[in-house]
This record gives C-alpha cells, sequence and structure tokens, in this order.
C-alpha cells in the first residue's frame, strides 16, 4: 500500500503543513471567510488536547481537514458535542446568551443555543472531488446537513446546519431565505505545490 505524504505549501505568508489545508485556507479566502490557522489548543472534556487546524472568528466556527482517511477524526466530533451550549450553561450560568432574532424558534435552552443552533460549530473539509469542495458535519451523534449560505441580511457568507434554526453566524440575524450551497456544490482552489511536490489526483 502507498503512503500518501503531506506537502507543506504556502499560501499568503503562512506554512501550511499540506497542501490540502493551503487550498481551504484559499477556498475560505474566496468565499470572504476570515480564517486563523493552527490557533491555540483546546482541551476536550477528557482532558485531551486538541488544536484544530482552522477557527474561522467571524462566523464562530471550527474548522478541521481531513484527507481521504479518518485519523482522529473524533476529536473533531468531540469538539462539536462539547460546544453545543455556551459554557457555564449546563451549571445554569451560562457565559453568553443568544438573543435569536425575530420569526427564529423560540430556544429550548437558557444560552440560546443548543442542538438546532450550537454555540459554536464545527466543520470537516476535504479533499475535491470533480473541483468542487467537499465539507460535512464533525459531530458523531447528531445528522447535520452543513451548508455555506450568503446571508439575506449581511450578505457575508458563513457555514450552517441546513436543518437548524435560520440564524446567521456572521450577524445573528434571521437567514430565511438565505441562498445556500450544500458539499460539492462550491468551486474549490487549488495553490500551487512546491517543486518537486505532487497531488494526489482528485
Amino acid at each position: 500500500m502507498a503512503v500518501l505524504r503531506s506537502i507543506p505549501t504556502t499560501y499568503q505568508g503562512t506554512r501550511f503543513a499540506s497542501a490540502l489545508e493551503a487550498d481551504w485556507a484559499k477556498t475560505l479566502d474566496r468565499l470572504g471567510i476570515v480564517w486563523q490557522y493552527e490557533p491555540d489548543g483546546v482541551y476536550l472534556p477528557s482532558g485531551v488536547g486538541y488544536r484544530c487546524d482552522f477557527y474561522l472568528p467571524r462566523i464562530e466556527t471550527w474548522f478541521e481537514v481531513k484527507g481521504p482517511h479518518n485519523q482522529r477524526i473524533g476529536k473533531p466530533g468531540k469538539l462539536a458535542d462539547a460546544l453545543v451550549h455556551a459554557p457555564g450553561c449546563g451549571a445554569g450560568r451560562p457565559e453568553s446568551v443568544l438573543s435569536r432574532p425575530e420569526g427564529v424558534a423560540v430556544a429550548r435552552c437558557d444560552c440560546g443555543c443548543g442542538a438546532d443552533y450550537p454555540f459554536r460549530l464545527v466543520v470537516v473539509g476535504r479533499a475535491s472531488t470533480r473541483g468542487k469542495a467537499i465539507f460535512e458535519a464533525a459531530e458523531e451523534r447528531v445528522e447535520r446537513r452543513i451548508v455555506v449560505i450568503s446571508c439575506p441580511v449581511c450578505q457575508q457568507r458563513s457555514f450552517a446546519d441546513a436543518d437548524g434554526a435560520t440564524i446567521c453566524r456572521r450577524c445573528r440575524g434571521n437567514a430565511a431565505g438565505a441562498t445556500a450551497w450544500s458539499s460539492g456544490r462550491i468551486v474549490f482552489s487549488r495553490v500551487a505545490v512546491p517543486v518537486g511536490g505532487r497531488r494526489r489526483a482528485s
């Protein structure tokens, strides 16, 4: 069996561990989504440390890049499970409270977040298929249909749960009627790899 090796690649002055990570940075730029590469790590509820590949600060989303394998795929799923509600919510003292916009279902929880609108969304980006971006929810126990929306209120793009509360993760407005693109419907941007590096066909 052939071993696939990552090709360290530089894009916009950032050195990425793999060409796939750099490609996702370029794709996020094309979508107008601000990213931070390998931000500070977090501790999962189990006490295990975890550093996600990207944090998308303006849309409060963690983004993990995975190639054709599922090695360590459980970590983003555990992170997603831990971020359904705002910190402190379980003790009855949420650190932040989401005020839902008019026309959106009332929250079942004091923090205003929940299964229909997680406090932080966690998305997994995959290798492209036929030049299209492939992405999915990280949760292991919850079925989410992740899409990219263009908010009708602020006109910004963000990831969203197609079956969840229609709240824009950028402006917190009611995003009902937003234009949405599902996985496999957005052009995937690629970065030129260093001399001598070879990509896997996609």
